[in-house]
């Protein structure tokens, strides 16, 4: 008797409570709490305005991306050039000290020649012409320099690498 009682108020409760989608979702905590994108995180990743604007953006001019550490800075620029399927080399200098601009353009160089499998050919000592040149053996219409985790705290040679990048796509783009 009481079993059949017991099937009753499960049929009444159903019938009144609309049932939710009983499938429970196993995830594992290290796919939700991501610092680099990745496309099996897609479900998980929170989109914000800057995400709406950031292809816009990146197609107009070179985009600087800055603000404190654990902001999604890395996952926002990661997410946005895969999904618009857009070329980059991510040049993370997080474990270089800079001392110099020489050094974040010795480590850019490195990191397109060991992504893309280039050889340095020649021994040319302008960096800024040599990064060019190798982008040049590419081929390809768009590449994005993802520099990631640029902690400098001298403002004078933070003042360097900015004008070393500027004129770095200022030569590739008058010379290509």
């Amino acid at each position: 008797f009481q079993i059949d009682q017991a099937r009753k108020i499960d049929e009444i409760h159903s019938a009144i409570v609309p049932q939710k989608n009983k499938e429970l979702i196993v995830v594992k905590p290290n796919v939700i709490l991501f610092n680099n994108y990745s496309e099996k995180c897609e479900q998980f990743y929170l989109e914000r305005n800057l995400d709406k604007d950031f292809k816009n953006f990146i197609q107009v001019s070179n985009l600087w991306v800055f603000g404190k550490s654990g902001f999604g800075k890395t996952a926002l620029v990661s997410r946005n050039l895969i999904k618009n399927n857009i070329e980059y080399c991510y040049c993370d200098l997080s474990p270089i000290t800079i001392e110099s601009s020489e050094s974040v353009l010795k480590e850019v160089l490195l990191q397109i020649e060991d992504k893309f499998n280039l050889e340095s050919g020649l021994e040319e000592l302008n960096l800024i012409k040599k990064i060019s040149q190798s982008l040049k053996k590419l081929c390809y219409k768009k590449i994005i320099i993802v520099i990631d985790e640029l902690s400098v705290k001298d403002d004078a040679i933070l003042k360097n690498i900015a004008n070393d990048l500027i004129s770095l796509v200022t030569y590739f783009n008058n010379s290509n």
